[in-house]
C-alpha cells in the first residue's frame, strides 16, 4: 500500500508527515525508545520503520485483514429507536448496545468503589 506507485509527489510527504507525527515531542521520542528497548526489539523497531512500512503491499494486507471481512463492527451514535429503523430498512445488520448500562455494569463488577462514587454523583 505504502509503495504502491499511486503514491506519489506530495503525497507522499504528507504520508511521511503523517507518519511521524507521534515523534513530535521529546515525551513522545522517549516513549517510542523505551517502548522498543523494553520490548527486546531495539532500535531497528524505530530506525527501520520506514523500510517495513515500504514493504507492505496489497497482497501482505489482503493476507493480515482478510479474514476481517464480514466481522466489522461500527458504532453508530444517535436516537436508538430512529437509527435502528434506517438500518433495518437498508438491510444492514444491527444491533442496540447500551453502552452506559454496559459501563456501570463493568464498573461495578471490576471498581466497586468507583461505581458507588458515580451512583452518588449522579444522584446529586
Amino acid at each position: 500500500m505504502l509503495a504502491s506507485p499511486s503514491v506519489q509527489g506530495d503525497d507522499v510527504l504528507q504520508l511521511a508527515r503523517a507518519s511521524g507525527r507521534y515523534l513530535r515531542t521529546p515525551a513522545s521520542l522517549s516513549n517510542e525508545l523505551r517502548s522498543a528497548i523494553r520490548s527486546g526489539h531495539g532500535l531497528p523497531l524505530i530506525t527501520d520503520a520506514a523500510k517495513r512500512m515500504a514493504a507492505v503491499d496489497a497482497d501482505g494486507l489482503t493476507e493480515v485483514f482478510g479474514t476481517c471481512a464480514g466481522h466489522e463492527i461500527v458504532t453508530v451514535l444517535g436516537d436508538a429507536e430512529s437509527l435502528m429503523a434506517e438500518l433495518n430498512d437498508a438491510g444492514v445488520q444491527a444491533s442496540h448496545m447500551d453502552w452506559e448500562a454496559a459501563r456501570d455494569q463493568a464498573m461495578q463488577t471490576h471498581d466497586p468503589k468507583r461505581y458507588k462514587r458515580a451512583m452518588r454523583e449522579r444522584a446529586d
